[in-house]
């Protein structure tokens, strides 16, 4: 549910900004704003509208100065790992010196290469960036000051404070091929983990 069905058939195309930063809101878990950003690009009813007004609203996105917000732009790697490491809590320290590559490798959301990479973010490594960013602690800043920054790991992940997640593995999908023993198995669409059925896609995921 954080990137849109489709995107599981896109992996190697790039992923645009506004497809992004819908992902980004989603794994925060927050309702959408009813304000509107002065992005003359985005109108109510553009795609991912309500995703990009809502981080404009928590300070997370600002535009270009023309006032445009270019959702269908391509995403810059070392930018989406930008505003990864501001929803886990780096904003502060990054705007006070702290090197994006340092946030980066301690929250083990990307490489620190990817981090100063403006290439061009594919589908497959956001979904890659937003998964670590959802089991990375979150910070707190412990000392800023204009020679100094400094901080320190709570003891909560991003996915556990926004839906009560410990720790995202990985996705898990039933096919045709999915068997619980050598006697039974799966239809399509269902999943058996610890004796619980489930319908992928259906809200009874939630009793896991």
């Amino acid at each position: 549910g954080i990137l849109d069905k489709d995107a599981i058939n896109r992996q190697d195309e790039n992923i645009t900004r506004g497809e992004f930063i819908y992902g980004l809101i989603n794994l925060l878990g927050i309702g959408y704003t009813n304000e509107m950003a002065p992005f003359s690009d985005v109108g109510a009813g553009e795609k991912y509208a309500k995703s990009i007004h809502t981080a404009y609203e928590l300070g997370l996105v600002s535009g270009y100065g023309d006032l445009t917000f270019r959702p269908y732009d391509e995403i810059s790697t070392k930018t989406a790992a930008r505003l990864l490491c501001y929803v886990v809590g780096y904003k502060d320290l990054l705007e006070k010196g702290l090197p994006l590559a340092n946030a980066c490798s301690d929250s083990e959301i990307c490489t620190k290469a990817e981090a100063t990479s403006d290439k061009a973010l594919t589908v497959k490594d956001a979904a890659r960036f937003l998964l670590n960013a959802s089991n990375a602690y979150l910070v707190s800043p412990d000392v800023i000051s204009q020679d100094s920054t400094s901080y320190k790991f709570q003891d909560e992940t991003l996915i556990e404070s926004t839906k009560d997640i410990v720790k995202v593995e990985g996705i898990l999908n039933a096919n045709e091929f999915t068997y619980i023993n050598e006697e039974n198995s799966l239809d399509k669409g269902y999943v058996m983990v610890d004796s619980v059925l489930l319908k992928t896609g259906l809200t009874n995921a939630v009793n896991l």
